[in-house]
């Protein structure tokens, strides 16, 4: 089992994974970001880091698009695919 993390409102959260592509080109630039700045900003993994990252843009759009709350529907499975618009 995956050691639990404090959330944002103190409440404890489980890692799990997601796998996801992106071009190659981002891959490199964040993956040099974080090998640059991790000491700096205190992330203390790959992976903290790019959880900062999406968290970050999720609370972006809720305060864009949601008043600031969390979007519904977080657990339903997305489709799998071709990306929407292709």
């Amino acid at each position: 089992m995956r050691p639990r993390q404090r959330g944002e409102w103190g409440q404890l959260s489980i890692k799990q994974q997601l796998n996801v592509s992106i071009p190659r080109d981002v891959r490199a630039r964040i993956r040099a970001a974080y090998r640059a700045t991790a000491a700096t900003e205190g992330h203390r993994s790959f992976s903290d880091f790019i959880a900062a990252i999406v968290e970050a843009e999720a609370r972006r759009l809720e305060t864009q698009y949601n008043n600031g709350r969390p979007f519904a529907g977080g657990e339903i499975e997305l489709v799998s695919g071709r990306p929407m618009g292709d």
